[in-house]
């Protein structure tokens, strides 16, 4: 019998088919042709939706066809649903790509701290000391790249 399966899994899986092993990647309907044993096994995965003549896929006590169009219109939202969450992690991704640049840090420069020592500084955290005035000078005349990895080599 020739059944619709749709796959409802985060991950690909496999469905027994009459011609063999067929993978259905997340998110993806196969028509594919099936015995009633295989239907009854594929019907037990909570992650696949069946859809077929409602005479075909039967479930305990019988079917109707307002159970197996409720059954698409939950299969549809499930789809929905793993695209919104794939756009919602795609975005956290970007966020915290975003929070980590280093367009977000204050910039690193070398301050004066008394008594003829100097500091570099990002902001108000001091991440380098005990410099003099003339590698300080020397560090402020950098670009921001040979600042970073000046910073970094220290630690």
């Amino acid at each position: 019998m020739r059944i619709d399966v749709t796959n409802k899994a985060p991950g690909i899986q496999g469905v027994s088919t009459a011609s063999g092993t067929v993978y259905i990647p997340p998110g993806v309907t196969r028509s594919v042709d099936m015995t009633e044993e295989q239907v009854e096994r594929a019907r037990r995965f909570g992650f696949l939706a069946l859809v077929g003549a409602p005479e075909q896929i039967v479930e305990q006590g019988g079917a109707t066809a307002e159970l197996a169009d409720l059954r698409r219109i939950v299969t549809e939202q499930e789809l929905e649903l793993v695209g919104l969450r794939k756009q919602l992690a795609e975005r956290d991704a970007e966020l915290a790509a975003l929070r980590d640049s280093p367009a977000d840090q204050p910039e690193l420069h070398a301050v004066h701290r008394g008594r003829g020592s100097y500091s570099i500084m990002r902001g108000t955290e001091e991440l380098v000391d005990g410099l003099t005035k003339a590698d300080a000078d020397q560090f402020n005349a950098l670009p921001a790249e040979d600042k970073a990895a000046f910073v970094a080599a220290k630690d």
